[in-house]
């Protein structure tokens, strides 16, 4: 566990949309199967990097603009005790992903409507997501990891 984060409960309630939440018996997607749960994610931060193996909070897809082209992609998010990672396709067994967010760096949370924004130091992360619901928890989860990493210094 990162300095400053504590072992983390998984985000709970009830799930719409498609996001998937470990360990609640059924995937988000409403078919009832929880095969289609990712409970764990390992992962590399960067290619040479030992891999990380942790806990997956909430995981599902969303629509994340790009940094540098600000084109819209579609991208599995996996939301971890330490981090917020986004890949190209699903699956708990990654290589590096196309975003890595340290819980720890995060400066703010907003939301509006269906879409996030994750404040950080040099840049902002964009989020869409394909219902209101679905992004409000996300965003309730979100900062929920992030006060538990920092302190209570996100908001």
């Amino acid at each position: 566990t990162a300095p400053g984060c504590s072992r983390a409960h998984a985000c709970g309630g009830g799930s719409s949309g498609s996001t998937t939440t470990p360990g609640s018996g059924s995937a988000a997607t409403g078919s009832g199967s929880s095969s289609d749960e990712i409970q764990r994610l390992s992962y590399r931060q960067i290619w040479y990097a030992p891999r990380l193996d942790e806990e997956v909070l909430l995981a599902g897809l969303v629509q994340k603009r790009s940094r540098h082209l600000w084109e819209w992609r579609e991208r599995w998010a996996a939301l971890t005790n330490e981090s917020l990672c986004f890949f190209a396709e699903k699956g708990s067994i990654q290589g590096v992903p196309t975003e890595y967010v340290k819980l720890s760096d995060v400066a703010g949370v907003a939301l509006q409507d269906d879409n996030l924004t994750v404040r950080l130091p040099h840049f902002h992360c964009l989020l869409r997501f394909s219902e209101v619901p679905v992004a409000e928890r996300w965003a309730e989860c979100l900062l929920d990891a992030v006060n538990r990493c920092t302190g209570g210094a996100a908001s």
